[in-house]
């Protein structure tokens, strides 16, 4: 049920979760009934269409408030579902980790607990169809069971919150750069991550086949780079969803660098708006400069048509160039990666001599662990080419000196 055509999104929903629309009602209205959310008549012939045929759930492409799920479900008598509700539904059938399930389990209770409180307030609690039509119980013991489940919830995932922010600290501290793969629900994260990762997770053509964050290391490259694979993006969720997965989010947001995913083959339409809605979420967290936007499944759309998608980010205020990839072709891989091996070089480009005598393989081995290697030539010395960070020039000059080598500073 919608007050305008049908949202693709809703349709696509919907259709993740499995289920089948075996009817659709539309109502033109500029804004929704304050009761019923659309008009009481409508809602009465939803009634009567619900009573006449096999109907399990009625799903509304908007957001209803308490009060508007509360009467919607004494006038239809089954299950009401809006947008959000349905959204958790799915996020409940994806969520595979123990910290994803209780992300989710958190976000259903922010969800229930505003209703529970509505269905207290009219004091109908034995009325059918009984709170999300669920039965005839006592939604007050339901409440109060929630608003302890909720505590306990925000407990655990605070422990769980500590422990990523130590292997987070760690993984820093071990010389790994953190990469992201961000981007609205469906634009090909996941292929893309078992691609960069040799992975092979999970990839479907349904919204949401990823909830939890994946984090492996980037295979195509001789870099200490780590990617991670996360949740998509989409429009219009509340905050109290959103700060359920805050610990998730976190990760995005504290990257040495976001890939931005987007799907080329969408209209210009939906293209703006996805992009306007992965914005909103990263922008006002996650420094621009670290906002790589990359176009995916670009053999489905023309030259004209990835200058006007480049147009579109370029106008959005991204600093960093747009890159074009077909992750299902392979187009455009090779210099993507490149780019990214050239994102983390180390600022400090440095020449050194070593003479071939004891401790060489020691002290190349070191070298690999402590910079970025990238040319070894043997001959009557050692040359060597590699990368480093600034303040880790000074362990490095005095290596190759206690050697008897020499180190020249090419760039810095």
């Amino acid at each position: 049920m919608s007050l305008e055509r049908t949202d693709d999104e809703i349709v696509e929903l919907i259709d993740s979760m499995g289920f089948k629309i075996v009817k659709e009602f539309v109502q033109k209205r500029s804004k929704g009934d304050p009761r019923f959310f659309v008009g009481k008549g409508k809602a009465k012939e939803i009634g009567e269409f619900v009573d006449e045929n096999q109907v399990d759930v009625v799903v509304f492409d908007g957001d209803l408030n308490p009060s508007q799920h509360y009467h919607l479900e004494n006038v239809v008598g089954i299950r009401c579902m809006d947008r959000i509700s349905i959204i958790l539904d799915l996020f409940a059938t994806r969520a595979r980790t123990k910290e994803s399930r209780h992300q989710v389990a958190l976000a259903r209770v922010e969800y229930e607990l505003p209703l529970l409180r509505e269905w207290i307030s009219k004091k109908k609690v034995d009325e059918r169809p009984g709170f999300m039509a669920g039965g005839e119980y006592k939604v007050d013991t339901y409440f109060e069971h929630a608003k302890k489940r909720k505590k306990r919830l925000n407990q655990e995932l605070k422990k769980m919150e500590k422990e990523r922010r130590l292997r987070r600290r760690s993984r820093k501290e071990s010389g790994f750069g953190l990469v992201s793969i961000v981007g609205y629900a469906n634009a090909g994260k996941s292929s893309l991550f078992n691609v960069l990762s040799d992975e092979d997770n999970l990839v479907e053509d349904r919204m949401f086949s990823t909830l939890s964050t994946t984090t492996r290391r980037f295979q195509a490259s001789k870099k200490k780079l780590l990617l991670t694979d996360t949740v998509g993006f989409i429009k219009d969720l509340p905050v109290w969803l959103i700060e359920s997965f805050k610990s998730t989010l976190e990760e995005v947001f504290l990257s040495d660098m976001i890939l931005l995913l987007l799907d080329g083959s969408d209209s210009s339409n939906e293209f703006d708006n996805k992009l306007t809605v992965a914005l909103d979420t990263l922008v006002p967290k996650a420094q621009s400069e670290n906002i790589v936007p990359v176009i995916n499944k670009i053999d489905l759309i023309s030259e004209e048509e990835k200058e006007i998608r480049k147009k579109a980010v370029q106008e959005a205020g991204l600093p960093n160039a747009v890159s074009f990839i077909s992750v299902t072709e392979g187009t455009g891989l090779d210099p993507f990666v490149e780019r990214l091996h050239e994102f983390f070089l180390l600022p400090v480009e440095v020449e050194i001599d070593i003479p071939m005598e004891d401790g060489i393989s020691s002290t190349l081995s070191w070298l690999y662990d402590n910079a970025e290697v990238d040319d070894v030539r043997y001959g009557k010395a050692v040359k060597i080419t590699l990368h480093c960070q600034e303040a880790a020039l000074g362990k490095i000059r005095e290596r190759i000196e206690n050697l008897g080598g020499r180190l020249e500073i090419l760039t810095t």
